[in-house]
């Protein structure tokens, strides 16, 4: 009999990037092993013959036989296998997406890197289906995002957003992108039921960049560019009045019509006395077109929207080894806007992620990030978006005013009521300071191999304050000779303090028996929110310079204060089973109480149960690597606001409002019920298909509903649970590889989305909502349905409502689509004619859908060795907006179709024609946009420096330097009239925003160079 001798094996572990610490080595069939160093050295004593495992996560797992040497040295290779893409949202635990039972989207960070995004609420825009984004435009304000259809009739539609554990209460938009190593995205209620009362608009969780492993990895990156509005508005550069015989020779000063007397330093602008002042009025010419040119022509959308700079500088560190992990990065994000003489958006960011390994049984760690914000963008005075448009070519907004502050206050001469827009801007004082700090603290306790706890604790704390100051010399119209005069000034000063925590512990199981994959957790969560918030403002101070409020009289001076408290309790268990590696159930059971919801409904239950079958585990289908069908249904729900359930009556200055809400102690969270099926497919090796059905009823609808008072102890209005809103979701997406060679990949992915939102269920007055009231809740309609009155558009319904004594031939339809009399086309007497019932009132109908029919995102990376082209391409098919900046535009005779000027006789039209289209500002048809549109939202072209060819410089110093062209909203093709299609314009009643285009800051196209170094 033979004994092998033992002896000492060394040696070291490394990848294609270098050494590769904390990688497992055992002896096979025994319980000896050890782990490699910080340099990726072991040792470990074995016997010849005996053989070594070596096993590290992601990497190939490699076995040797001990020989006659005492040296082995490794090289590992990546798992594509392990590297297989892992889910951790919405699930009992870790699973590979192939083992998923439910639909859970993902971006990394490679996908993210591409073309950064100004922060993480724009991230997403066209790359994941089921997801609608839209762009806010202004700096710092980020995006709406919709998972599928909407969720609610009244409250935000915005998802649960959490960020390494910390619930996101203060908003994606302020989140720095370059800190994210994923999103999950949890689209539906089946699969979001794990996050309850909370999750009925679906969640984001987000992870964010952690230490790693292997030496020291430094990243900076420093993006520099600009930014612009590449679309102006069409403008009328016409008039309708009769110019003086000498007109020309005032050119370029001032335009001179007939009837009117002029000062001899007139500088056209307006004035009600004194040399700008002048005597007459003009005379509309006879034909009534607005086909006479202007002695000036000034571009004021040129002068209102500037050229923007951008600046991006971020630097992270990354450290680990066997014991602790260290990530660190900072980030500094400055961005103009576009809008003249306002000041941008800073952000300043810090983040320390740490994990630390005490021992194997014991595991700690944290997740910081302190943001830091100053915003100078504008807040409210929205008309100012369309009084740029609205002022004569011949404004003279540059004149200095009387005491010499720039941007003349009245700068349209026959505009008495229109405020210079540039001295809107110079004047405001505005600035919004924010501090943000964002903890997640998670303690793990690993009992068995197969048993484990987490104890968690995280925080938000939002420390927000805003002052505007209109200074004392600010102008404002007034009885003064001139028409305007100091108006005293005002401040404004707001302060709120938030702190949203959580406290959670789960205990975690995870066990195979036999051919049985079996995970599941139970949990209990707390929450507690605290919001206190204090308003002072002043009118008319009693000395200039002294922006304070102490500078006012008492009676000018007003304040207010809010606070609001909330808790909240909820428990969970959740178990998961994988059979063979083919037949996966999962199934939970969640209990939440809040004290948002009524006394009489402290308590909800949310339920899932799901399947998945993986067919190619059992069948073989030629060409097909996987394919599997999943389905599941489940509930999960949106808590009420605050106040809603209890008795209020509104008090501002002491006074109470007439506005009275009655209590709720029945008023419970909303429920929406999910049924998904989805199906996964890879073939051809170089395809994946992801296709996804949802049916989604969201019941017991909130809605304020008005009440009849002497009834109800004076109350007029009461929040209840009211009705149902049904989506239905097609959601499609096909990934391929192209070409898939070592030196030239093309990866292309298209996603489509199709969504609509029914009210099926109203135990309520149907009700106007929105921006202008221009949404109706009706059942049986379509959420987000604008409702108002219509022009006849056809001879059909014109020979309806005949005016007694006329003939259908006395009608035609015109060139813009409206029917008008045949003998009035072209004269003053050409108008168009509202649609009316048989009543003779204006019919009150559908006149619109804001909800697109389908959207499209492509995205198309190509790389031929160290380049690297990237595309990505967002289609939204249909929605429609509602362009209120034309409508507006038009009674002032600015909007570009009432130009006249180089049209055929035959084909002018008159300025009271124009006055019949906009009817007074009611909610019309005829100012209904199709809003689809095609745009290049994302280009970048990128080099790389990898090692190999930085090795002779600095020494090897340098592991990666890339250089970057980056684009953003590049190109849009559109038939929209306004500045952008992308409207979101936000309706604080409801909490939502609606596609109303009025105040809206345009989204802008931006060109940036970005160089990255890692070393």
């Amino acid at each position: 009999m033979t004994f092998a001798q033992e002896k000492t094996v060394t040696g070291n572990v490394s990848d294609a990037s270098g050494p590769l610490p904390g990688v497992t080595v055992v002896v096979k069939g025994t319980n000896t092993g050890t782990q490699t160093d910080f340099d990726g050295n072991y040792s470990i004593v074995a016997s010849s013959g005996d053989v070594l495992q070596y096993s590290f996560m992601g990497m190939q797992s490699i076995e040797k036989t001990v020989g006659t040497s005492n040296t082995i040295n490794i090289v590992m290779k990546e798992d594509a296998e392990a590297l297989e893409e892992v889910v951790v949202t919405g699930v009992a635990g870790a699973t590979s997406r192939k083992k998923l039972s439910i639909t859970v989207a993902s971006v990394t960070a490679e996908e993210l890197q591409k073309v950064p995004a100004g922060s993480a609420a724009s991230a997403l825009q066209g790359k994941v289906a089921g997801i609608s984004v839209t762009n806010l435009g202004r700096p710092g304000q980020g995006a709406t995002i919709l998972l599928r259809g909407a969720a609610n009739f009244y409250g935000s539609q915005a998802p649960l957003v959490i960020m390494d554990g910390v619930f996101v209460e203060g908003g994606l938009a302020d989140i720095n992108v370059d800190d994210i190593a994923s999103f999950e995205i949890v689209k539906g209620a089946s699969a979001s039921s794990l996050y309850g009362s909370r999750a009925g608009n679906g969640v984001i969780v987000i992870t964010s960049k952690r230490g790693k492993l292997g030496k020291t990895q430094i990243t900076v990156r420093s993006e520099i560019g600009y930014s612009e509005i590449n679309n102006f508005i069409d403008t009328n550069q016409s008039h309708g009045f009769e110019l003086a015989s000498d007109w020309q020779n005032f050119q370029g000063q001032y335009t001179k019509y007939e009837g009117v007397t002029y000062g001899p330093n007139y500088q056209s602008v307006y004035a009600a006395s004194g040399d700008n002042a002048v005597v007459g009025t003009r005379i509309q010419s006879a034909d009534h077109y607005s086909d006479n040119p202007y002695g000036v022509y000034n571009n004021f959308q040129d002068l209102f929207f500037q050229t923007g700079s951008n600046m991006t500088n971020y630097a992270s560190i990354s450290n680990g080894n066997d014991k602790s992990k260290v990530f660190i990065s900072t980030e500094n994000t400055e961005v103009d806007g576009v809008l003249a003489e306002v000041g941008g958006y800073t952000r300043n960011s810090i983040r320390l992620n740490a994990d630390y390994y005490f021992n194997d049984w014991l595991k700690f760690s944290a997740s910081n990030n302190f943001i830091k914000i100053n915003d100078n963008s504008p807040v409210g005075d929205s008309d100012i978006y369309r009084i740029v448009s609205r002022l004569a070519p011949d404004a003279n907004v540059l004149l200095d005013n009387p005491d010499g502050q720039p941007y003349y206050f009245k700068p349209d001469p026959w505009e008495n009521e229109i405020d210079n827009p540039l001295y809107d801007l110079y004047v405001r004082d505005a600035v919004a300071k924010q501090q943000r700090f964002l903890g997640g603290y998670k303690l793990n306790l690993k009992f068995t191999e197969n048993l484990n706890a987490d104890l968690e604790y995280s925080f938000e704390n939002n420390n927000y304050r805003y002052t505007r100051h209109n200074k004392y010399e600010t102008y404002t119209t007034t009885g003064d000779p001139i028409g305007f005069g100091y108006s005293k000034g005002s401040i404004y000063k707001q302060s709120s303090l938030e702190l949203s925590q959580k406290l959670q512990a789960t205990l975690n199981y995870a066990q195979q028996f036999g051919e049985l994959d079996v995970k599941a957790k139970i949990s209990y969560l707390a929450e507690d929110r605290a919001y206190e918030e204090f308003h002072a403002a002043g009118n008319d101070y009693l000395y200039s310079g002294l922006p304070t409020l102490d500078n006012f009289n008492n009676t000018n001076v007003t304040a207010g204060s809010n606070k609001e408290d909330v808790r909240a309790q909820n428990m969970f268990a959740i178990a998961g089973f994988v059979y063979k590696d083919r037949y996966i159930f999962d199934g939970l059971f969640r209990r939440d109480g809040s004290s948002l919801f009524g006394e009489n409904d402290r308590w909800n239950n949310y339920y899932r149960l799901s399947a998945a079958y993986r067919i190619t585990e059992d069948i073989e289908i030629p060409g097909v690597q996987e394919l599997k069908i999943n389905v599941a249904t489940g509930t999960s729900g949106q808590r009420p606001g605050f106040s809603w359930q209890y008795e209020q009556t509104g008090i501002a200055g002491g006074v109470l409002s007439t506005n009275r809400i009655k209590g709720n102690p029945d008023l419970k969270p909303s429920l929406t019920t999910e049924t998904e099926i989805g199906l996964n497919a890879s073939f051809l090796d170089r395809f994946t298909l992801e296709f996804a059905y949802s049916n989604q009823v969201s019941s017991d609808q909130f809605m304020l509903v008005n009440l009849f008072a002497p009834a109800n102890a004076g109350k007029n209005k009461q929040w209840q649970n009211v009705g149902n809103l049904e989506s239905n979701t097609y959601e499609f997406t096909l990934n391929s590889k192209i070409i898939d060679k070592e030196d030239m990949k093309w990866r292309v992915g298209v996603n489509f989305t199709k969504s609509d939102s029914q009210i099926t269920k109203l135990n309520a007055p149907e009700q106007l909502v929105g921006t202008d009231g221009l949404f109706l809740l009706r059942e049986d309609t379509e959420f987000g349905s604008m409702f108002g009155r219509s022009f006849v558009t056809d001879l059909e319904t014109m020979a309806n409502q005949l005016p007694a004594g006329t003939s259908i031939t006395d009608y035609v339809v015109n060139r813009d689509g409206v029917v008008v009399r045949a003998d009035a086309i072209g004269t003053i007497n050409e108008s168009a004619i509202i649609k009316v019932d048989e009543n003779g009132v204006a019919t009150f109908e559908k006149i619109g859908n804001q909800n697109a029919d389908f959207r499209v995102g492509i995205v198309s990376n190509f790389s031929y060795k160290a380049f690297d082209f990237y595309m990505l391409w967002d289609w939204k098919g249909g929605g429609d907006i509602y362009n209120r900046n034309g409508q507006w535009t038009t009674i002032s005779e600015r909007n570009g179709m009432v130009d006249q000027a180089g049209k055929a006789e035959s084909e002018k039209k008159t300025i009271d024609y124009y006055a019949s289209l906009y009817d007074v500002n009611q909610n019309q048809a005829f100012w209904v946009e199709d809003g689809t549109y095609v745009k290049l939202k994302e280009a970048s072209v990128s080099y790389t420096f990898d090692t190999d060819k930085l090795s002779s410089i600095a020494n090897g110093f340098f592991d990666e330097v890339k250089f970057s062209l980056i684009g953003r909203n590049l190109l849009t093709f559109t038939d929209y009239l306004g500045w952008d299609p992308e409207v979101a314009n936000y309706d604080s009643a409801t909490q939502q925003y609606f596609s109303v285009d009025y105040g809206v800051y345009p989204t802008n196209t931006s060109y940036s160079l970005s160089v990255q170094f890692k070393f």
